[in-house]
């Protein structure tokens, strides 16, 4: 099956945000495992850097966040390989969700196929999950597969764009 790696679609909201602790007590602890037990919802506030229209599936230094119909057409898909953290943001406080991507794939990445900002993997090295992490330097690429975007396109949700995974 194909394999996509997550961006953002330019033609809509780019954001941060901004939480009560810092990014970096949160986000480090992502990836690869757990956190459900021990977490604490985050409250946030939305900024927008960009116009656009908003979307409802976003990116935050690699980790996907998404609102609450994006979770609902894609927890089938995603289910046991993703843990769906709560968030608030914004002043109207809209309830969205960090999804806790399990799977994490390093050791798939082949650096020397690797073009640019193109992202190459080993084949054999790719877990039998919809949705994986991948890290390159200090940030993590989410990875997934043609389910994956099925059902995003089938949900019609707006945000990401799925750009190709060379697999050798």
């Amino acid at each position: 099956m194909a394999l996509h790696r997550l961006v953002l679609d330019p033609a809509f909201s780019r954001f941060h945000v901004v939480f009560d602790s810092k990014p970096s007590d949160w986000i480090e602890k992502l990836g690869g495992k757990s956190v459900a037990k021990r977490y604490k919802p985050l409250s946030g506030v939305l900024f927008e850097m960009t116009r656009g229209k908003p979307g409802d599936l976003f990116l935050l230094v690699g980790t996907p966040i998404v609102t609450v119909k994006a979770w609902a057409a894609l927890e089938e898909t995603l289910g046991p390989h993703v843990e769906a953290l709560p968030i608030t943001v914004g002043k109207k406080k809209e309830k969205r969700f960090i999804l806790n991507v399990l799977a994490r794939a390093d050791a798939a990445l082949d650096e020397e196929a690797c073009k640019g900002n193109h992202l190459a993997l080993h084949a054999g090295e790719v877990p039998a999950a919809p949705i994986f992490g991948v890290g390159r330097a200090a940030h993590v690429e989410t990875v997934v597969d043609g389910t994956v975007r099925k059902a995003v396109e089938k949900a019609k949700l707006s945000g990401w764009k799925f750009e190709a995974v060379k697999t050798a």
